[in-house]
């Protein structure tokens, strides 16, 4: 017995002991309401720590290899604002005119968003206390984790609001939240702007749109007055810091406008919640007025964007105070009798008329109808569709089949399984507010929605489709469900209000804000590539709806098949939610791991050294717009343009005067106006060839062009008696109809259906022969010289045949593992367009004249392959990739150049820039 108690006794059995009773004290902690309290912030802190491990992957890489210092990631716009907040820091304030910028007439400040400058500032100056040793650099990279913490913090609480009211288990809201901020945490679409060493305006402006939805939410649903003033003043609040950080005030104005204007058309809005309403108008309108001259009274009135929210305003105003009196007139009271039109109705129908009167006869018919037009644009393209705007990457258009699934995966088989939850988890959620009316009508409105969003996401399935975003079916789609939804809801509403059930349609108010912000959010996603981040937050609310409740009602439902059912359903939505979160935090961790400086920026670390140590401080430089705050931040120089592209025009006049010019004059005197002292080329300006000379045509598009790239086929090189014969295929469209006269033949090449498909190169005892294109008409070849030709580092010019050149350079090919130098293994067909231009003349024929050529930045490739001994050249292409140096050149005026102040002007010519 001694024995048995003995062993009983022993350490290993009172260490299980332990630890089973530690598991029975933790489960019972956890089921108390104490522990039901605590849990979902020990989760929620999780979920936070994951978040910041993910976007400070990159910070061991975020270093200035000229310096050894911290430096910002490798992006464009952050660089302005670390100037900035430099400033700021030094001064106490930001300068009134940014000098550095739009030489010489310089940027007023009051204009752009500046307050993340000033966050960088504080965030700085926070942090000093701490450390000595921090920069104002290191604020800068640390501040987009700390705002992304706060953000998903923020969006916790918010979607936990959402859903506080709508189901009895207050467990479920915690769970939705919860999952949705772990898809928040995780998705990479908002890791580009949320990622240390990006100090961009998305992030710290998502915090203050959860922030303003979250207290909006609050205001309309406190039952206590004070407390719904307060946190309306705090919605208009973070209203206004978001106003003066980022453009994206614009969901916020829209999403609460229309879910105000619905929460009142179903009968709910009571004058608590008008006051709410008011509170958030004059709180944010005042701040934003008084702290940007980029808001004024008449533009936040007038602006498309801010219409529903003072359209909401009089539509209330008027029901309340106006439409008793209006009641009494006799056509709208027998109107309204006669034909049983619900109050709400009524008193949309006269506000819609009196403000469409007053707009006109106060702004005149060509505002309402630009309103109108604006309205529609904005539906197909929320951007614009300016010349300027579509030859930026980030603004071009997304496809479902593209875009969205790479976005919305991952993709499970053909399935991407984010985008199916938040799809389904939508259109059940819209069957779910609606459980109350009968369900004929119910799925109705269910169908109809369905029908509406899949024409909003569908509608623009891939360009190689019929539903490619532009043909008629497609915007038939598109409309035709909107409108399909509309009539359904209008219907249902009106059957209802008749028999006085309107009762029966209400939805509350977080519900309503959530599925308007869910709209607003896909039609941005389908109109921009750099819009579909906006479209996560409200997508990870609605998926994790459709996870979650399901698993909730498992438990509850009591019959055994239902039970068995529910399970099955829940446990396959979880799988598919936790496979996605995996995926998609493998993802983000690997991207996040190296998104730092590379190359490319490492080699205009390396310029940008020289021109602070070999340029004076007064210097002005030209270029293309993208590398304005680089050369201001890194450089420390003023510049004429910007990518801030608050004077487009000049963007205009840089394409067409300096770097598409066939001339110098033109370039000398546009830039002697800007008083630039040095121009600067990078070799991503060949690839960009295509946007500057669109932007700086006119409006028949006359220099619009780009550099094909054609690579020797080696195969295919012929041996001759004199020589060989070398051909370079590629494959390129025609810029203009060709006439060309060989020997007396008259050749005529359309460009609708010509193109050039090869480029022949002969070579006969050591010299080379004139170039031949072969170009390809009707399915016919033809053959036709080319004047100029490019090669061993030296421009030929034949004196004859069509106007246009071929540019070759070496080439780098991996084969068998192994790198392979290919002498003059590819190049670029030079259009007429092209052949001429300064680009082409002064970057790849290194032309200089009164442009003389002060310093060359090599690309570390090549400088890589010239210290393993390889004689090469400053341009080659890697694997079919192009890279080539930074050029810098000091300009030296002609005695007669003569300033033109039409160099100056800023307002763009209409019929160019919507050409």
């Amino acid at each position: 017995m001694e024995a048995e108690k003995t062993s009983e006794n022993t350490p290993g059995n009172s260490s299980e002991e332990a630890i089973e009773k530690r598991k029975e004290q933790l489960k019972q902690f956890l089921s108390s309401k104490k522990g039901l309290f605590i849990l979902p912030y020990v989760l929620l802190a999780v979920i936070v720590y994951v978040g910041v491990y993910i976007r400070t992957r990159n910070l061991p890489g975020l270093k200035d290899i000229t310096t050894g210092t911290w430096t910002l990631g490798p992006d464009l716009d952050p660089f302005l604002f670390l100037r900035w907040a430099e400033y700021i820091v030094a001064h106490g304030n930001l300068m009134a005119i940014d000098t550095m910028r739009y030489v010489p007439l310089g940027f007023n400040t009051a204009q752009e968003m500046k307050l993340l400058s000033f966050f960088i500032a504080w965030f700085y100056q926070f942090l000093s206390i701490f450390s000595k040793e921090v920069t104002i650099t290191y604020a800068a990279i640390i501040l987009p984790v700390v705002a992304f913490a706060l953000t998903v913090i923020a969006f916790f609480f918010m979607t936990r609001e959402i859903f506080g009211g709508f189901f009895s288990d207050k467990r479920i809201p915690n769970a939705i939240a919860l999952l949705a901020s772990a898809f928040l945490t995780v998705v990479p679409a908002l890791l580009p702007r949320t990622i240390a060493g990006i100090p961009e305006k998305e992030s710290v402006g998502f915090l203050f749109i959860f922030l303003a939805f979250y207290f909006s939410i609050k205001s309309f649903k406190n039952v206590n007055l004070k407390k719904s003033v307060i946190s309306a003043v705090f919605a208009g609040i973070s209203t206004a810091i978001l106003g003066l950080v980022w453009g994206g005030i614009t969901f916020v104005f829209m999403a609460i406008g229309v879910s105000v204007f619905f929460y009142f058309m179903l009968g709910q809005m009571k004058k608590k919640e008008l006051l709410a309403y008011i509170l958030w108008i004059v709180t944010f309108m005042p701040l934003m007025i008084y702290f940007s001259s980029r808001y004024t009274i008449i533009n936040l009135v007038a602006s498309t964007s801010t219409i529903p929210i003072f359209a909401t305003l009089a539509l209330i105003l008027f029901d309340i105070y106006i439409y008793p009196y209006a009641k009494k007139i006799s056509f709208i009271g027998k109107t309204e009798e006669k034909f049983k039109l619900p109050r709400t109705f009524v008193s949309i129908i006269l506000t819609a008329l009196i403000l469409l009167i007053s707009a006109t006869a106060v702004l005149g018919t060509s505002f309402v109808i630009g309103i109108m037009s604006d309205v529609f644009n904005h539906l197909l393209n929320p951007l614009s569709t300016n010349r300027v705007a579509v030859t930026v990457a980030e603004n071009k258009q997304p496809f479902f089949n593209g875009e969205w699934k790479q976005n919305f995966g991952p993709v499970f088989g053909t399935i991407p399984l984010f985008f199916t939850l938040f799809f389904i988890g939508s259109v059940l959620l819209m069957f779910h507010i609606f459980k109350k009316i009968e369900i004929k009508e119910r799925v109705l409105i269910t169908i109809s929605y369905f029908v509406f969003i899949s024409g909003i996401i569908f509608s623009r399935y891939s360009s190689s489709s019929v539903l490619d975003g532009i043909s008629f079916a497609s915007k038939t789609f598109y409309f035709g469900g909107m409108m399909f939804f509309v009539c359904s809801f209008v219907y249902v509403f009106f059957r209802y209000s008749r028999h006085n059930k309107l009762e029966l349609l209400r939805i509350d108010y977080p519900l309503i804000l959530l599925l308007v912000f869910f709209f607003i959010s896909l039609v941005a996603a389908r109109g921009a590539i750099r819009l579909i981040m906006v479209l996560v937050p409200s997508a990870a609310v609605i998926a994790s709806y459709f996870v979650i409740t399901p698993l909730f009602y498992a438990f509850k439902t009591k019959e055994d098949t239902a039970k068995v059912l529910m399970i099955a359903v829940a446990i396959i939505l979880m799988s598919a939610s936790f496979y996605s979160i995996y995926q998609f935090y493998g993802s983000s961790v690997s991207q996040a791991s190296v998104y730092y400086p590379n190359i490319y920026t490492q080699q205009w670390q390396k310029a940008m050294e020289w021109v602070r140590n070999s340029t004076p401080e007064t210097a002005v430089f030209g270029h293309w717009w993208d590398y304005g705050y680089w050369v201001q931040s890194m450089g420390k120089r003023a510049t004429v343009v910007d990518g801030g592209n608050s004077i487009i025009y000049w963007n205009h006049m840089m394409g067409r005067y300096v770097l598409t010019s066939p001339e110098d004059n033109k370039a000398l005197e546009f830039l002697y106006a800007h008083n630039t002292t040095h121009f600067l080329i990078d070799s991503t300006d060949i690839g960009k060839y295509t946007a500057f000379s669109s932007i700086g045509s006119n409006k028949d598009y006359d220099r619009a062009s780009y550099l094909p790239q054609f690579f020797l086929n080696e195969q295919q090189t012929q041996e001759t008696k004199l020589g060989i014969v070398e051909y370079y295929l590629g494959g390129a469209g025609i810029d203009d109809d060709i006439f060309y006269e060989n020997n007396g033949t008259k050749i005529t090449l359309v460009k609708e259906n010509s193109g050039i498909g090869a480029i022949m190169i002969e070579k006969r005892n050591g010299s080379i022969s004139q170039p031949t294109g072969i170009f390809v008409s009707n399915g016919k070849q033809v053959n036709i010289p080319l004047r100029y030709l490019y090669y061993n580092n030296h421009l030929y010019d034949f004196g004859a045949g069509f106007d246009a050149g071929f540019f070759a350079a070496d080439s780098i090919v991996s084969s068998g593992g192994q790198m392979k130098l290919v002498p003059n293994g590819g190049g670029f067909y030079l259009s007429p367009r092209v052949v001429h231009s300064f680009l082409a003349r002064k970057y790849l024929f290194e032309e200089e004249g009164n442009f003389k050529l002060v310093h060359t930045e090599s690309h570390p490739i090549i400088e890589n392959l010239r210290q393993g001994g390889n004689q090469i050249d400053e341009f080659v292409f890697v694997n079919g990739e192009f890279a080539g140096p930074i050029k810098i050149w000091e300009i030296e005026y002609p005695s007669n150049v003569q300033f033109k102040s039409e160099y100056l002007e800023t307002k763009y010519p209409e019929d160019i820039f919507w050409s």
